[in-house]
């Protein structure tokens, strides 16, 4: 599981430094793509020979739907939102992947939480926590959100941060397209 997230960051740094360079985000998402199809299709086909069920239009459609759940929506908004906001929200938001699960599959009643287990009680700690965590840092470095708590002085160098680095609109709409792609991932996941 971390040599998974590590890969993760490393393609998003990556990928945020082509954006930079000057690649278009869909070109991107095509060759990425057309790399691991070409990398992993031998392999499954051959390991995975005596195991495959036979191919049905039920399964067509559900392979459509989950191409389209991950690459056409997923990966589209975590390379948009790359654009607007920087690899390390990227990184903090891909987090809330299991809580959006854990939520939906609530939701879905695929999970059952009792209230008096231990189990439970983790899971929704978690939960909790994770969703937090990315608030926090969402918020952290995008606007302040009550004058109260910090002095003139203070809020002018928070805001000149802001500003110089990236604006308060652009980090709202790439943290709003990475928790879209959060969500279409949970979704991805319930669905196999």
């Amino acid at each position: 599981m971390i040599l998974v997230e590590c890969g993760g960051v490393g393609l998003t740094t990556l990928a945020k430094a082509a954006f930079s360079a000057g690649l278009n985000h869909f070109v991107f998402v095509v060759y990425s793509n057309a790399l691991v199809a070409i990398l992993f299709f031998p392999l499954a086909f051959f390991m995975d020979r005596d195991k495959r069920p036979p191919l049905t239009w039920s399964m067509l459609a559900r392979f459509f739907v989950l191409g389209f759940l991950r690459i056409s929506v997923g990966q589209n908004c975590v390379t948009i939102g790359l654009q607007y906001t920087s690899v390390v929200l990227a990184a903090t938001i891909r987090n809330l992947v299991p809580a959006i699960t854990f939520i939906l599959a609530i939701i879905f009643r695929l999970e059952k939480v009792q209230i008096r287990s231990s189990s439970s009680y983790a899971k929704v700690l978690g939960t909790l926590i994770s969703v937090g965590g990315a608030m926090v840092v969402t918020l952290y470095k995008g606007p302040v959100i009550t004058k109260f708590w910090s002095t003139m002085k203070n809020l002018e160098e928070t805001d000149n941060i802001v500003e110089n680095e990236i604006p308060v609109k652009d980090w709202i709409m790439g943290s709003l397209l990475f928790s879209g792609s959060c969500v279409t991932l949970s979704l991805w996941t319930i669905m196999q």
